[in-house]
């Protein structure tokens, strides 16, 4: 067992997470397009939310559209979503119930509860927390079937961290060309992608 194993099995766990964020983000485009097309014709209503760029539409029938279109797409990831969720009830099935560890991946993984949210539901400190996580990880890929389910996307996972390794790159190149400065690239070592809600300490 390595570390990368442990990595790759946070990141097929954490599927449901980025389905429900992708999810999260159409949900909140075809918000903005039911607001254009339900406003007062020449201009729009008052809405805290940010503004799209403007489209090359053909008025109030190509934003039909396009709300159509991500109304299905919505649906599709509320099929992924539900998906992802299985996968990892079948994952979490070999850890003992009603045991601490299966508790904190369900919240963790299935409720998509964040670190704060599970050491009070707990009654533990976020260290401890952390610690049973890691331990039931390390259980779970003591088991064969898990194993080939890290082997299997393995190359996938690779692939995704290379590519957003490669994003950054371009991110801090980017940023010292406009300050003129230059700074020594770091890896922290840590997932990119699942990183958003805060995951400071996996």
């Amino acid at each position: 067992m390595n570390s990368e194993d442990l990595e790759i099995l946070k990141w097929i766990l954490g599927q449901a997470y980025r389905s429900e964020r992708r999810k999260a983000r159409l949900d909140n485009r075809l918000r903005r397009l039911r607001e254009e097309i339900e406003g007062p014709p020449g201009g729009r209503g008052y809405s805290p939310l940010p503004r799209a760029p403007q489209r090359n539409t053909n008025g109030a029938a190509g934003v039909m559209a396009e709300i159509s279109d991500i109304e299905e797409r919505i649906y599709l990831q509320k099929a992924d979503i539900g998906k992802a969720i299985v996968k990892t009830m079948d994952i979490l099935d070999y850890l003992p119930k009603n045991s601490d560890e299966r508790d904190i991946c369900e919240m963790r993984h299935i409720d998509m509860m964040q670190w704060r949210q599970i050491q009070e539901e707990a009654h533990m400190s976020r260290s401890q927390c952390f610690k049973i996580y890691r331990d039931a990880l390390e259980r779970i890929l003591q088991n064969e079937r898990i194993r080939n389910i890290v082997n299997e996307n393995r190359e996938e996972f690779r692939k995704i961290m290379a590519e957003k390794s490669g994003e950054k790159r371009g991110h801090e190149k980017s940023g010292q060309k406009k300050s003129g400065k230059k700074f020594p690239e770091k890896f922290s070592g840590k997932i990119p992608g699942e990183n958003k809600r805060e995951h400071e300490s996996e």
